[in-house]
Formats: C-alpha cells, sequence, structure tokens
C-alpha cells in the first residue's frame, strides 16, 4: 500500500535514497502526474490532503520533479526533502526550506533559491556551489536544457545566471517565474500578469491571454498548467491559450480567506 507524503515525512529519518538518475530523461517526455496545493491541501503522487498533520508543518509545497520523474522535492515550513514516487518510499529530508527547487538535465544536481540561490547535491543536501551572494535575492529556479543556465526571478525581473555561477544579467525587466520549455527553445515567464513565450535567449516575445501568476509547463511542451488570475482554479491549456481542464478549489467555511482556496505549487511529472 503507498504511504502518503504526509505519513512518511514522520520517519524520514529512516528512508535512504541511495542515487538519483543517473541520466536526463529526453525532452520532450511523456505527461505524468500533478503536484500542486490547493487551499490548506496539497495532491502529488504518493500522497495528498491537509497538510496538517504533517509532523507539525504549516506548509507544504514547491513540488519540483526529477527529469526521469522518478523523484520529487518538495518544502515544508522549515524543511526540504526528496521522495522516491515511482516506489512510494518515505520522503528524506535534505536541507532546510526552499521555496522553490529545480532539478539539473542530468539530475545531478538541485537549484534551489533560499537563502539566495545555491544549488544542492540531491542525494546528500550538501552544497555544491552558491549562485549568489545572500544578499541577492534570487527566486522561481528554472533550468535550461544544456545545464548550462539557471533563469530567476529578481527584484527587477528574470535574470539569468551560468550555472558554475559566472554571467549573471538581466534578461527580462518586470518579469518573473520563469520557466523553460521541456525542448530547450523556449523560455516562458510571467509579465504584466499573463503568460509570455520567448525563445531561450529572451528575444521574440509573444504574450499569450493567459492570466496568472503561477505556471509550469507539461512535459510534452504542448500546455501550460497554471493558477486562474480569476478565480484561482487550477488550469490546463495550451501553449495558445485554449483551456482544457479546469479543477475548482472546494470553499473551506473554516478558511475563508480567498488566498488560501488558490491553486499553486504546481509542477508536472515527467515520464520518459
Amino acid at each position: 500500500m503507498k504511504k502518503s507524503i504526509a505519513a512518511g515525512c514522520a520517519v524520514a529519518a529512516a528512508a535512504l535514497i541511495t542515487a538519483v538518475a543517473p541520466a536526463a530523461a529526453q525532452h520532450p517526455g511523456e505527461n505524468g502526474a500533478k503536484a500542486y496545493t490547493w487551499g490548506i491541501t496539497y495532491e502529488a503522487p504518493c500522497g495528498g490532503g491537509d497538510w496538517s498533520g504533517l509532523d507539525g508543518a504549516e506548509y507544504i509545497g514547491g513540488f519540483s520533479f526529477s527529469p526521469t520523474g522518478r523523484y520529487m522535492t518538495f518544502t515544508t515550513s522549515e524543511r526540504l526533502f526528496v521522495v522516491n514516487v515511482d516506489e512510494c518510499l518515505p520522503p528524506r529530508e535534505i536541507g532546510t526550506q526552499s521555496y522553490r527547487s529545480a532539478w539539473s538535465p542530468d539530475g545531478k544536481q538541485l537549484a534551489v533559491d533560499s537563502p539566495s540561490l545555491r544549488i544542492l547535491d540531491p542525494r546528500t543536501g550538501q552544497e555544491i556551489r552558491r549562485l549568489l551572494p545572500l544578499w541577492e535575492l534570487g527566486g522561481d529556479p528554472a533550468w535550461s536544457r544544456d545545464g548550462r543556465t539557471i533563469a530567476y526571478s529578481s527584484r527587477e525581473g528574470v535574470r539569468t545566471v551560468a550555472s558554475d555561477g559566472s554571467g549573471d544579467r538581466l534578461l527580462v525587466p518586470g518579469a518573473w517565474n520563469p520557466e523553460y520549455s521541456p525542448d530547450g527553445r523556449h523560455l516562458a515567464y510571467v509579465k504584466d500578469g499573463r503568460i509570455t513565450i520567448a525563445d531561450a535567449d529572451g528575444s521574440r516575445p509573444r504574450r499569450t491571454a493567459l492570466a496568472t501568476d503561477d505556471f509550469t509547463w507539461s512535459p510534452d511542451g504542448k500546455s501550460f498548467f497554471l493558477t486562474s488570475a480569476v478565480d484561482g482554479d487550477c488550469v490546463t491549456a495550451t501553449t495558445g491559450g485554449r483551456i482544457t481542464s479546469r479543477t475548482g478549489v472546494p470553499f473551506d467555511p473554516e478558511n475563508p480567506d480567498p488566498h488560501m482556496q488558490t491553486c499553486g505549487d504546481m509542477a508536472w511529472q515527467p515520464r520518459p
């Protein structure tokens, strides 16, 4: 029987993940399961439900899948975990809280955004290198498919930095939440409240009709999974802007704050 993430965190210290996948999955891949939060609940492979029973955690989110889809990272209010979602093994703690994380294309490194922007070994949690000084804010890391570049959100907009920590530069002023397409040819981001798709170098931007502040690409590169800026629902839409499915978040009368009723922290599992 599959163990939920919430139950697994209580015994995380006993879990062992011996290795990540040795090579990256080919991109684009097949679409697998989705992970996301909605209100005070979450849905993810091997788990789902109210996070209040999660070993005292006040939050769970920040989902990110490895290139093969075998592993998933997520964060609680204080800790960063990795879990084998193929076998639904108990999660293993690998570090302190990270709001977002991104796997390298070969699955051997993990970019995290707290504190600041740095790279960890996903097997051990050991810091490999720091990409930005502690005083520099850098969030929402996204790894280019050739493994050479990491795009991230900053105060000024979307910036890029080489994965070795060199060449930091402003790419798109006033934008945030960058996401490279699975084939590596495009970079999508949010600007003026809508998803914009540009070439990977930031050129030739095309603004879509999709209003959101949070989204992710589908592994096959044909769709987005996003938070609707209109009603907070989880929405799947083609990259051309046609909505194909919608998941409404149940209203919780004991938690009427509209912000807590929205979809967020979405990730989409790739399958080779």
